[in-house]
């Protein structure tokens, strides 16, 4: 699982319901990775949509953002690649040259440009997968 929430995301390992350790990025203060682009509003801002008076920021639409999943389970260690993309836009968050200037101040103000987007493109290695899930079955 992967939070953007918090500056330096923990690593640490968690069980799942067969009791098999999985290595997570997350937070205990937000863990649902989705939250941080509920309230995204960049999309009523382009429209003219006023600055919400009471959250003194924009409205949460959300902009359309969503993680794109890329697995490779043949690699001899399998990897899964992560890149955030809206459907509003139609591109990813690396090809926005104003991704980290909406979003990374209201968000994650203690990280720099490159490690807000850094966050939002990355690369995991599911080191146990073949001893969780055994070699997959040519089909």
């Amino acid at each position: 699982m992967q939070n953007c929430h918090t500056p330096k995301p923990e690593v640490r390992t968690d069980h799942d319901l067969l009791s098999a350790p999985f290595r997570t990025k997350s937070s205990p203060a937000q863990p649902d990775p989705a939250a941080r682009h509920r309230d995204r509003g960049q999309v009523g801002l382009d429209a003219g949509q006023p600055l919400d008076r009471f959250a003194r920021g924009p409205v949460g639409l959300g902009d359309g953002w969503l993680r794109l999943l890329e697995f490779n389970l043949a690699a001899a260690t399998p990897w899964v690649v992560v890149r955030t993309y809206s459907t509003h836009y139609r591109k990813l968050s690396s090809e926005l040259a104003t991704y980290a200037g909406w979003y990374r101040e209201h968000e994650q103000p203690e990280m720099s440009d490159d490690e807000f987007l850094a966050e939002e493109a990355f690369e995991l290695e599911l080191v146990d997968f073949r001893e969780r899930f055994g070699v997959p079955r040519a089909h």
